[in-house]
This record gives C-alpha cells, sequence and structure tokens, in this order.
C-alpha cells in the first residue's frame, strides 16, 4: 500500500506517487539524498533526458567530473670494478600511481570517485668473482614488488556519521555488522524497482588490496676445462601474493532492500525511513586470499670442442613448482564429477583443512 503522507497522481489504471513532502521526510534519509544524490537537476533538465515534469523522473542521465591520474617514475643504476677479480651491478626501478577516474556507483555522484593507489619497486643485482681465468662464478637476485589498494572514499561508519547518526547510533550499528563497519564502502540500498539505481559502492573494488611480490636469487659457475666449457647454477624464486577480492563477498559493509515495485512504493518508504523488507550482513567474513609458492631451477650444460669445426652442446634443466598455499586456508575446488552414494547428489567441494568450512556459503534444501 502506499504510505501516509505522500501525493499521488492516477496514470491510466496505475496510482504514481509524485511526491514526499520534506515535513514527513526521514532525517537521516533526507541527509543521505542531499550529500550522495545528484542535485541541482530542474524539470527542464528532466524534459530535456525524455522524463516528465510531473513524475520527476529522467530516463538517462550523465555527468563529468574531475578525475586525477598521476604518476612518478624513477631509476638507479650502479655498474663498480672493485677490482679485476670482483665486479658488482645493480638497477632499480620504482613507480607510484595516484589514480581516481570511476565513479563509487553511477549515478550518485556524491559518493565521488574510487582511489586507486599503486607502488611498485624493481631490484635487479649481480656479483661476479673471478677465481682464476678459466673459473667464474655469478650470483644474481632482485625482487619484483607491486602493492595495489583500490577503495571507496568513506568506511561505513564514517558514511553513517555523515548522514547524522549520532556516535551511539554508529556504535550500535557497527557492533551489528561487525568487521564490515571498519571498511571502505558504505550499505548497499535497493529499490527493486526499475525507476530507481540501486544505491551502491564499487562492490568487490570498494576495499581491495592486491599486491604481488617476486624475490629471486642464482648462482652460475663457468668453468673452461681443455675442450670442455661447463656452466653449472640454480634458480630460486618466491611468489606471494595477496588479492582482497573475496573480502567484499557479499557485501560485507551491509545491504538493504525496499520492495514496492515501479509505483515507488519502496523509495518512499525509503525516504520515509521506514524499514526494508530484507537486510543483509556478513558475519564472518572472508580473509583476503594470501597464497605464496616457490620456483627452483637446476641445470648443468657443457660445450664440447671435438674439433676446430665440431662443437657438440649437451645440457640438462630439472624445474619444480610447488602448489600455491594460502595461509588462511580458504582455497577450494569444486568437484563436479562426484556423486554422493546415499544421496545421488553430484558435487563436492575440495578443502584444504577444517579452518575452511567457516567461510564457505551453502545452503540447504528440503527438496
Amino acid at each position: 500500500s502506499i504510505p501516509a503522507g505522500v501525493t499521488t497522481e492516477s496514470c491510466g489504471a496505475n496510482t504514481v506517487i509524485t511526491g514526499v513532502p520534506s515535513s514527513v521526510q526521514n532525517p537521516f534519509t533526507s541527509k543521505l539524498i542531499s550529500l550522495y544524490f545528484p542535485q541541482n537537476i530542474t524539470p527542464s533538465d528532466v524534459a530535456a533526458a525524455g522524463g516528465t515534469n510531473s513524475h520527476g523522473l529522467l530516463s538517462s542521465y550523465s555527468n563529468s567530473y574531475p578525475g586525477t591520474d598521476k604518476q612518478h617514475m624513477g631509476d638507479l643504476r650502479i655498474d663498480h670494478d672493485f677490482n679485476e677479480a670482483n665486479r658488482v651491478y645493480g638497477v632499480y626501478h620504482g613507480s607510484a600511481e595516484d589514480n581516481a577516474t570511476s565513479f563509487v556507483s553511477f549515478p550518485y555522484t556524491g559518493l565521488g570517485l574510487n582511489q586507486t593507489f599503486r607502488k611498485n619497486g624493481v631490484l635487479s643485482l649481480s656479483y661476479t668473482h673471478v677465481f682464476t681465468p678459466h673459473l667464474v662464478n655469478e650470483a644474481r637476485g632482485g625482487y619484483n614488488i607491486q602493492n595495489e589498494y583500490k577503495h571507496d572514499n568513506t568506511t561505513v561508519t564514517q558514511f553513517l556519521s555523515s548522514i547524522g547518526l549520532s556516535p551511539a547510533e554508529v556504535a550500535e550499528y557497527d557492533t551489528t555488522i561487525g568487521t564490515g563497519a571498519a571498511m571502505y564502502g558504505n550499505p548497499n540500498v535497493a529499490f527493486t524497482s526499475t525507476k530507481i539505481a540501486t544505491f551502491g559502492d564499487d562492490s568487490r573494488n570498494s576495499d581491495r588490496n592486491l599486491n604481488q611480490h617476486l624475490a629471486t636469487f642464482g648462482d652460475t659457475v663457468s668453468w673452461q676445462k681443455g675442450r670442455h666449457s661447463l656452466k653449472i647454477g640454480a634458480d630460486f624464486v618466491r611468489n606471494e601474493a595477496q588479492d582482497g577480492f573475496g573480502s567484499t563477498r557479499n557485501v560485507p559493509q551491509s545491504s538493504m532492500s525496499y520492495s514496492g515495485g515501479n509505483n515507488l512504493v519502496g523509495f518512499t518508504n525509503f525516504l520515509l525511513g521506514n524499514a526494508p523488507h530484507s537486510y543483509q550482513y556478513v558475519e564472518l567474513p572472508r580473509p583476503a586470499t594470501d597464497v605464496s609458492n616457490w620456483e627452483t631451477a637446476y641445470y648443468a650444460q657443457d660445450d664440447f670442442r671435438m674439433n676446430s669445426r665440431l662443437t657438440v652442446n649437451m645440457g640438462f634443466r630439472y624445474d619444480r613448482y610447488s602448489p600455491y598455499v594460502d595461509k588462511n586456508d580458504i582455497m577450494a575446488n569444486f568437484d563436479p564429477n562426484y556423486r554422493n552414494a546415499t544421496t545421488g547428489q553430484l558435487g563436492r567441494y575440495v578443502i584444504p583443512s577444517t579452518k575452511t568450512l567457516k567461510y564457505m556459503q551453502y545452503t540447504e534444501s528440503d527438496n
């Protein structure tokens, strides 16, 4: 039913809500709209966009917003011979980017642009030692690091404070949704109407770390012995990666939905401060994916000069890549070919340990 205190208009067989007087609007939702909804849209703007003045609806909307994309880069190189037997070489490249070019939740321009901060560092070092003219050792190492953080402009707690909730009310809300309150982003509001866009955040990128770290070390011995040119060595690589993609799964910042269809009853209930018909939060958000593995390689090569016109190259290499291991045991796989012998149900999840169970989402059904 249409809430009391609003104005309506007959539109054929339907009754359409045309206004919610400010005197009956909830102060929190009114503040939210004044801060985060598009502002200064006149009736002529609505008409020009194909809407109607009486209903105040836009069929399309576009807006320009100043963004930023700043990058800083630098390089450093060192080449030094201590003496004829010892030489070092090193090069470092660093870069950083501060980017804000996409809306957090269009068309709610008041939420601003999503922020992306990225830092990269690449270091390569080598040390060459000449034991004799026929025996040389080269040790090399380095790292490649990228740290990236994407986030919205306010945390849930800051957002709630901005629309007028008292510290005590914010604390109560924070207690209800737990960890999600400290995350960047905001509560999502869906109006179950094609006429009103969902008030969202930047979804998986609302609060997301995306880091990759690689460290490497290797050593090669070159030995010239008679007609043999031997090379023997090994390489070791440590990979680490963190990704917060799963941490924002199912909107831990909380979400709510107002039913009512396209006659704007849901949006009207929102304006009046009435309770949504459904509310959701994530009791235990998943931690970020935090994986690591090792890559190792061992090799030997012999270039054997049989005579002045023929050289035989012989060698072998052994590579080993260990599987990625997640620090929090949240990596899981789905086995679609498994059939439960008792129920006949197809499929099962394969998980690393019982630590994973508390982060799994599943649905029980009587069907």
